[in-house]
């Protein structure tokens, strides 16, 4: 019986992983550099492995400043939904020049029975959307991929490429990016909250393979 990664940080074993949310009991970074703080009523549930973090509709995870994540230009970020509904995650601060076509922010949500996601930023600053299905009431795993060689902003649902976004120009840091699980935080508006569980968010600095996806997916408390 082979040991269970789902505690291990740096799954891959190469450096690439930042971050890792387990959400059991606490907003804590197992990496011990990004711990969220709550907003709202904090509270867990029964999740996909141990507990998850459970959104009420009124509340949500400050993730901090993650400069030093999203500065490495490429990035995944992975997680589960369970009975989701609105904001998984909000980027904020990733500004753009708008006069070369390159690419801004990120947010992901579901509403409705489908999940949307954009990346803002092309030269009339307007949002690149893509609607896929998506049942609310299940279990789904996420995967964003931003791909800064190959100027690619992908998302995964259950493995399964849903959305493949390319842009021009460049991906622009500033500082003070900041990142949120369930709101959509806009200046100084929230809206889009999350209804339901998150669990097991995993960051990594490069941009996953589709076969190192598949081995996330295939994570299990203790495997056999």
């Amino acid at each position: 019986m082979a040991p269970s990664t789902v505690s291990k940080f740096d799954i891959f074993d190469d450096g690439s992983a930042v971050a890792l949310w387990r959400f059991d009991g606490n907003p804590y970074d197992d990496g011990g550099i990004y711990n969220g703080t709550w907003y709202g009523t904090e509270k867990y549930d029964a999740g996909k492995f141990g507990q998850a973090a459970k959104f009420d509709g009124n509340s949500y995870i400050n993730l901090g400043n993650l400069d030093n994540i999203f500065s490495q230009k490429s990035y995944t970020v992975t997680g589960w939904l369970i009975n989701f509904s609105g904001t998984f995650l909000n980027i904020r601060n990733l500004e753009a020049d708008a006069s070369s076509n390159d690419c801004k922010g990120g947010l992901l949500w579901v509403s409705d029975g489908n999940i949307y996601f954009y990346v803002k930023g092309t030269q009339d600053n307007t949002q690149i959307e893509t609607i896929a299905p998506y049942n609310s009431a299940d279990i789904h795993f996420i995967t964003i991929i931003h791909d800064s060689q190959n100027k690619t902003v992908r998302l995964l649902v259950d493995t399964n490429e849903v959305a493949n976004i390319s842009y021009k120009g460049d991906l622009i840091f500033n500082d003070g990016i900041t990142g949120y699980l369930g709101v959509h935080y806009y200046k100084t508006t929230k809206d889009f909250y999350a209804a339901g569980l998150i669990d097991q968010v995993r960051i990594f600095n490069r941009a996953l393979t589709d076969e190192e996806v598949l081995i996330l997916y295939n994570e299990m408390e203790v495997n056999c």
